[in-house]
């Protein structure tokens, strides 16, 4: 995807914590829900905008918290979605979508760039191309926005079950 010098200007690097698996393999956390007019939640896709199949689905989870284990890579994005009750009765919700840049499993971090957002009910012009090009991000962040709305969500949104699982 290319990037005009303004928007490169605008782009957003943040510290991401995640986990390194038994094998060394690095993966991030889906959690989230909601707390009532207040939610918060992180989906995980691969570089296209797809489900992955989970590492790990925690059993008998706490509301709102860690739900399943996902594989990441470089290109990898994260999408994390914020709603909370704004001015005049509206919900106001805030959602960004990571792209993974570098992966530290020593140091137990990866870098993302921000390379979309919601605000104020639109996209800004590098999501709207974003979900243009990547058709099945648009799952992923309709995802994002399912589970932000689920009140004590105890369950995992975006995965793909495991072929082998009958």
């Amino acid at each position: 995807m290319e990037f005009s010098e303004e928007q490169l200007k605008t782009i957003a690097l943040k510290t991401v914590r995640i986990n390194v698996t038994n094998t060394g393999k690095p993966a991030v956390w889906e959690y989230g829900g909601s707390r009532g007019q207040r939610g918060y939640c992180q989906i995980v896709a691969d570089s296209n905008g797809a489900d992955l199949v989970p590492i790990f689905v925690t059993r008998n989870p706490n509301p709102n918290a860690q739900h399943a284990l996902f594989p990441i890579r470089r290109h990898s994005f994260i999408i994390r979605t914020f709603r909370a009750p704004g001015n005049n009765g509206e919900t106001v919700v805030k959602i960004d979508v990571m792209r993974v840049t570098d992966i530290d499993t020593d140091a137990e971090t990866a870098r993302a760039e921000i390379v979309a957002k919601f605000r104020r009910g639109q996209w800004d012009e590098a999501g709207t191309q974003l979900l243009e090009k990547f058709s099945k991000l648009q799952e992923a962040v309709t995802a994002s926005l399912n589970k932000v709305r689920e009140f004590n969500c105890k369950r995992p949104f975006y995965f793909k079950e495991r072929e082998d699982k009958q």
